[in-house]
């Protein structure tokens, strides 16, 4: 009798980089650099940065393949260095993905695309793609990366063949939120003593919020009293009442 086996299901990285959703930190793009391209399998590879506004920085890309590119045949490896000591060192952030597969599933917000003929997979070789006014959706990077400069190598592979390498630097930072305003709180401008003894006390305040007079009996031992916002905290001691205004 043969029984069956459940085999566990082992998460590529492209299944576990497409499930993140962070809004803890925020991303400035600082420079993309195109290092190289391989002429035996890419016919020419453009990519254009420019400044939106002074938040967003987009990018125009334009790239055509000698070869059709289908599923399973181009990977990226992203390594990540943080900026330490005065120079880019290695830090431990290190991905592959199957290129057509990420883009499909959007992972990491790299395959929105609204703008140009290129949406996903498959390349037909010697077409012309263009990608417009592109920007990545920080949204879908994987959350609670410490804050400071970065910069990220990626290296393309076709059919195990070195096909393309690119290096984006940007920032990571969290906004500063803002505090909301404390109330004022009124400065004790007169200290009064008064003789435990005496059956009754006015007490006029002086401060400019609180004009009018109030009474305090000294038979009470400890209460707060409350006039307009501003309080009068009566403290009993042996012989004596402290009122602050």
């Amino acid at each position: 009798m043969i029984q069956a086996v459940m085999l566990p299901m082992i998460l590529t990285d492209t299944d576990f980089l497409s499930k993140f959703l962070q809004k803890d930190y925020e991303i400035k793009n600082e420079r993309q650099i195109m290092n190289w391209y391989n002429k035996s399998l890419i016919k020419y590879f453009t990519m254009t940065p420019f400044k939106y506004n002074r938040t967003y920085t987009l990018m125009n890309v334009t790239f055509s393949t000698l070869a059709d590119v289908t599923y399973n045949d181009a990977y990226v490896t992203i390594q990540g260095y943080k900026f330490l000591s005065n120079e880019y060192r290695f830090y431990p952030i290190y991905f592959q993905l199957e290129v057509c597969s990420s883009v499909k599933a959007d992972v990491m917000g790299y395959g929105t695309y609204k703008c140009g003929n290129f949406t996903q997979c498959p390349l037909k070789k010697n077409a012309i793609y263009h990608v417009c006014n592109w920007a990545s959706d920080h949204s879908k990077l994987p959350p609670r990366i410490p804050d400071g400069q970065y910069m990220f190598e990626l290296k393309t592979n076709f059919q195990k063949q070195p096909a393309l390498s690119t290096t984006y630097y940007l920032t990571i930072f969290r906004p500063v939120k803002k505090k909301l305003p404390s109330l004022p709180v009124p400065y004790p401008n007169r200290l009064q003593k008064t003789k435990a003894g005496e059956a009754g006390l006015s007490l006029a305040a002086t401060s400019p919020i609180c004009t009018q007079p109030f009474v305090v009996n000294p038979a009470m031992s400890l209460q707060h009293l409350t006039y307009k916002e501003n309080s009068a905290r009566i403290i009993s001691t042996k012989d004596t009442f402290e009122v602050l205004l």
